[in-house]
């Protein structure tokens, strides 16, 4: 007992036979604001991301976001992605990817081109799972989202899509068999890719961005 009362009184944690309780809460509150600073450095990250956006961009954004929640919505009552809406929207993402400040046109490029390939590939394993519409729509969202955030987007997007499915089911509102809508789970995905997609792609996948 004596050599670990030592060993404390030499860190500084006990002192003259009791508890330091200075040094402790000292600690506490030195790993409180280093915790806090992390977040802190992380919100500041994106933050700084979109004030750097030019005014044109923003609009595109606000353009992006209504047309995703249009998507999804007309997904979930008529069971279908329209080529009609998705078509101009991957042509205006592949000019718009030329022009864009933050990267590539050719990342973003092979980001769409990776992520419809990915899920053609998915619907031969599957038999059908995922729709033309669904292969487009993805692919519109790695032209815009790029890399690392096309990774986020799909990841955000099947985890939504099970969670949705397994409770639509155990709710008696969806059959074992009957199709689910996926351009809502896939919209999620995009707005959390364009929000925050180079953030959580490193806690999820340290080096990957």
């Amino acid at each position: 007992m004596e050599v670990v009362r030592g060993l404390l009184g030499r860190s500084g944690v006990v002192g003259r036979g009791r508890l330091n309780f200075v040094a402790v809460r000292e600690s506490s509150r030195v790993t409180g604001e280093s915790l806090t600073g992390r977040g802190h450095r992380g919100m500041s990250s994106v933050d700084e991301s979109l004030s750097n956006w030019p005014a044109w961009m923003a609009w595109i954004a606000a353009a992006y976001a209504a047309f995703l929640i249009a998507i999804a919505v007309y997904d979930v009552r008529r069971q279908r992605i329209p080529n009609i809406a998705v078509y101009p929207a991957i042509a205006v993402a592949l000019v718009v990817a030329f022009v864009r400040p933050d990267g590539a046109w050719w990342s973003f490029l092979l980001a769409g081109l990776a992520a419809a390939a990915f899920f053609i590939a998915v619907g031969v394993i599957t038999h059908g799972a995922m729709g033309g519409g669904d292969v487009k729509l993805v692919g519109l969202i790695g032209l815009v989202a790029g890399w690392p955030g096309v990774f986020v987007a799909i990841l955000v997007a099947f985890a939504v899509g099970a969670a949705v499915g397994l409770l639509l089911m155990a709710i008696g509102q969806l059959g074992r068999h009957e199709p689910l809508p996926f351009a809502p789970a896939l919209a999620v995905g995009a707005a959390t890719a364009a929000l925050a997609g180079r953030q959580l792609a490193g806690l999820l996948w340290p080096g990957i961005a």
